[in-house]
């Protein structure tokens, strides 16, 4: 239980410097402003203006995510390994950050076939791949929680 609690407190570290991260957007501080004007004004953008507004959802989406995985172990600290309800949870934020890498990497294959910072946006799909891998993985542990839930509940009742 020990490493289930540090992954949660690492989780819980990851969605605190998110909101702190979207949060400054939102509220569009100098410098944040600048690094977006300065990328508009080249035009070094597929999507052009809205990819302010894109990427800020991307990351609004990927919170969402990591916090249905959080809740999802905090119910697994709380209630034992075997919950359906860390089950759902596990499920949705699994689903959540599938989706989202599966949005980001077209986004960043459309910015390099359109030739847009190419070096930069291979290393998003590097990134997006690892974060489709990490969303499966949880899909999967969901599954297996969800297995072996059903598993103890057909042992408690034939004893």
């Amino acid at each position: 239980m020990i490493k289930i609690k540090v992954l949660l407190g690492f989780a819980i570290c990851y969605v605190v410097f998110n909101i702190i991260h979207l949060s400054s957007q939102v509220i569009h501080f100098r410098s944040w402003r600048t690094i977006y004007q300065s990328i508009l004004d080249s035009g070094n953008s597929f999507f052009g203006k809205s990819i302010w507004l894109i990427q800020n959802m991307i990351s609004f989406v990927t919170l969402i995510g990591i916090i249905y995985v959080c809740v999802a172990l905090f119910k697994i600290i709380k209630s034992g390994y075997f919950n359906i309800q860390a089950s759902r949870s596990f499920k949705i934020g699994g689903l959540l950050l599938c989706f989202v890498a599966a949005l980001d990497l077209i986004r960043a294959i459309l910015e390099i076939s359109a030739s847009y910072q190419t070096e930069f946006q291979i290393g998003y799909l590097m990134v997006n791949g690892l974060l489709f891998l990490m969303g499966f993985g949880i899909l999967i542990i969901s599954k297996i929680i969800k297995n072996g839930t059903l598993l103890k509940q057909e042992s408690d009742l034939t004893i």
